[in-house]
């Protein structure tokens, strides 16, 4: 049996299922109104990372991570070479970031990095190192995103330290951090038209003396590092070919209009080494700015669709960790005070939230007349009404689920005083020409920038609801040799669509098989697997499927491991196996793919005539 598996990190909920009849669109869950239990997926929980952990994946990435900004040498010596370096303070506030669940959103880094024409948006190419990259930092990536369906990389929202292990890798790997030759071969390469020359070493100039001038000298001698280096970045470096062509394949999929010479041409080269110049940037800056957390929860944790006319209400809550009140560490606070900055002081409550439902929105929509702002209590509310069925599609048998994806960000209320702290204690320090050199094409993204030292947390919810049975078959029972009734079940998948209407798995029979000597007898019959249209397009496949129930009566079970194998781009194989259960009145299939188990049930009707010799 044919196999439509597809690297798990790469693929929505339900494509663990595609191969064996459980290509439903989405996993199948429980219900008490009815119908045959299945198993209920849920979100996969992304990977803690800890401090320790989170200073162990910088080190592997090339990151040092210093205890403070006059320290010679780093916690951990790194195992590449970077330019980028951090303090341990922007470690805590990554680490706690990431194990919130926080992080900065596609649609914001796609405002902030806008890419030219016939290109991939750069959450894509972001999206891509995490699905397809073979490093160390996308390997720790991977986990610290697990749950998230990368295959919608708008929905995505990235935790600042995989941003970070990319920005790390990207400049680690580069000929001018290795001090190999470059390899860029023309002038029109080396640098976005008008911008300044690659920087030569200049002095650092500083604030004052003490804790101020250490800290802004730290990051500028950083930043100014990184923007020699960036120069060096092509395409071609293996992972960042890996990343582009996992976008590009992706963006054609979804109709994006990129071309497929992308990775050769120049506007794009260009983009990509100004967006990682502009990311080094805002790393180390909301590393640094940004020390509160939003974590996202829902009550319940499971909704299921509204009935008739009853009401199905969920709330989400995002709760801000604001440490007390104070955002600032004392050394941002010395600084501010010496360039005139009056920084405020007091916590989270009184902020503005915004929340956004970024992916199973067909599923709930939210409420009117909302106040967002965060309470006394330090949270923020978000109430969501979920979607309806019919009574008549609610006493069916068949259940699914799916995820709703919620997002809070909760506002700064002093964005314009950090702006201006950003620029008096690091953009304006930089020698004359870095601040150019690292943003490039992308000119001034300052005040963007700023926007991200806003506080992101998300979460998700399990929306449960009944998929309409099949309409009985009008067809009369034929006659079968052994002289039982000849029978039959089947299973139609549904379109799926992703939230901005593009198709991603074909409506189709998937499962049709008859038993010639009734329901205890012999199953002969097609698995019918593909119609994926993903980054990896799998085409349909018939498999042809034969099984014997043994005889008997009551329910009985047997299980059945097919002994057709077929590869699937990108040569990917899968272990899959099944248990088949009969009452006499329905068929219920439980599989198992590489681990992931999911169930259906079908009625058994009479086959049609001529179904059986």
């Amino acid at each position: 049996m044919m196999l439509d598996n597809v690297a798990a990190a790469r693929r929505p909920r339900w494509a663990s299922l595609v191969s064996f009849l459980l290509v439903v669109t989405v996993g199948l869950a429980g219900c008490t109104g009815g119908g045959a239990p299945a198993g209920k997926p849920g979100p996969t929980r992304a990977a803690s990372i800890g401090v320790n952990g989170a200073i162990d994946a910088l080190a592997a990435a090339g990151v040092g991570v210093y205890d403070g900004p006059t320290a010679t040498a780093p916690i951990r010596t790194p195992k590449a070479a970077s330019p980028l370096r951090l303090l341990r303070s922007q470690v805590e506030n990554l680490a706690k970031d990431a194990d919130g669940g926080g992080g900065i959103g596609a649609d914001a880094i796609d405002d902030m990095l806008p890419m030219p024409p016939e290109s991939v948006p750069f959450s894509f190419v972001l999206a891509g190192y995490v699905a397809a990259a073979k490093t160390p930092g996308a390997e720790r990536s991977r986990t610290l995103m697990a749950g998230q369906d990368l295959e919608q990389p708008r929905s995505l929202l990235f935790p600042t330290i995989v941003l970070t292990l990319f920005v790390a890798e990207a400049t680690a790997t580069a000929p001018a951090a290795t001090g190999q030759p470059t390899a860029v071969a023309t002038a029109a390469l080396d640098r976005p038209a008008g911008a300044p020359a690659r920087p030569a070493a200049l002095p650092i100039p500083r604030l004052a003396a003490g804790p101020c001038g250490d800290f802004s000298a730290f990051f500028t001698t950083t930043l100014q590092k990184i923007a020699a280096a960036i120069v060096g970045v092509l395409p071609d470096i293996p992972f960042l070919k890996a990343a582009i062509s996992w976008a590009l394949t992706k963006g054609l999929a979804l109709g994006l209009g990129a071309a497929k010479d992308l990775i050769e041409r120049i506007p794009f080269i260009q983009a990509l080494r100004s967006a990682i110049g502009t990311l080094a940037l805002a790393v180390t800056v909301v590393a640094a700015l940004r020390q509160w957390t939003v974590s996202v929860a829902t009550q319940p944790a499971t909704a299921h669709y509204r009935v008739g006319a009853e009401i199905s209400g969920v709330k989400a809550i995002g709760t801000v960790d604001d440490r007390g009140g104070d955002v600032f560490s004392p050394e941002v606070r010395e600084c501010a005070t010496l360039l005139g900055i009056d920084l405020p002081r007091g916590g989270a409550a009184g902020s503005a939230a915004a929340w956004q439902v970024v992916a199973g929105g067909r599923h709930a929509s939210p409420a009117y007349n909302q106040d967002t702002k965060v309470d006394a209590g330090k949270r923020t509310t978000f109430s969501l009404v979920m979607a309806s069925e019919s009574e008549d599609v609610h006493r069916g048998r068949r259940i699914a689920n799916d995820q709703v994806v919620l997002r809070v960000t909760v506002k700064r209320q002093d964005v314009d005083k950090v702006r201006a702290f950003i620029e008096g204690a690091i953009t304006k320090q930089l020698p004359s020409g870095v601040y150019a050199a690292l943003t490039g094409v992308f000119g001034d993204p300052l005040a963007k920038i700023a926007a991200m030292t806003d506080f992101t947390g998300q979460g998700r919810l399990v929306a449960e609801y009944h998929l309409a049975d099949e309409p009985p078959a009008s067809a009369t029972p034929g006659p079968s040799p052994s002289g039982g009734r000849a029978v039959r079940v089947s299973f139609d998948r549904p379109e799926t669509r992703t939230e901005s209407g593009e198709t991603v798995a074909l409506a189709g029979r998937i499962v049709d098989l008859v038993a010639c000597d009734g329901p205890y007898g012999t199953w002969k019959g097609t698995f019918r697997v593909g119609g994926i249209q993903s980054a990896f397009p799998v085409p349909w496949k018939e498999v042809p499927v034969s099984f014997s129930m043994g005889g008997g009566s009551g329910t009985r079970t047997v299980h059945i491991k097919p002994d057709e194998v077929v590869v699937l781009p990108p040569n990917i194989t899968s272990d899959t196996e099944a248990d088949v259960s009969v009452d006499g009145k329905t068929m219920t299939l439980t599989g198992r793919v590489d681990g992931d188990i999911g169930s259906v049930s079908m009625p058994i009707r009479p086959a049609p005539d001529a179904s059986c010799p």
